[in-house]
């Protein structure tokens, strides 16, 4: 496939994300600390990233290679919206924080469309 093709398929799994998918919050536990002047204490950096996603139930069938537990959810973002999501990063959806466990690109070829992300509550 050329570029192209994939720019326009990605555009379009961003639109239908944008359109049917809930507002999330992506945490991004960077590297260092920031002192915070109201606490009087150096606090982690962290980075959050309002997004769109889809959340779907886990399940051992559709995803056998994934470590998946009971109650475990898969958030399907755009690429082009979040950063390649890490393990020790969170989402946050309807005031709930859900850990990264895993997280795979549907990319065809070298093009990462969307992300294909395993959470887990805590």
């Amino acid at each position: 496939m050329s570029a192209s093709l994939y720019a326009s398929v990605g555009r379009t799994a961003r639109q239908l994300i944008n359109k049917f998918g809930k507002r999330m919050l992506y945490r991004q536990k960077k590297d260092g600390q920031v002192y915070n002047d109201q606490t009087m204490r150096y606090e982690p950096s962290i980075k959050d990233t309002p997004f769109k996603g889809i959340r779907k139930n886990a399940k051992i069938e559709e995803n056998p290679e994934l470590p998946i537990q009971l109650g475990d959810c898969i958030i399907l973002a755009a690429a082009s919206d979040l950063p390649v999501p890490a393990v020790p990063d969170q989402i946050i959806m309807d005031g709930e924080t859900w850990s990264v466990v895993d997280s795979a690109p549907v990319a065809p070829g070298d093009t990462a469309l969307v992300h294909n992300i395993l959470i887990r509550r805590g």
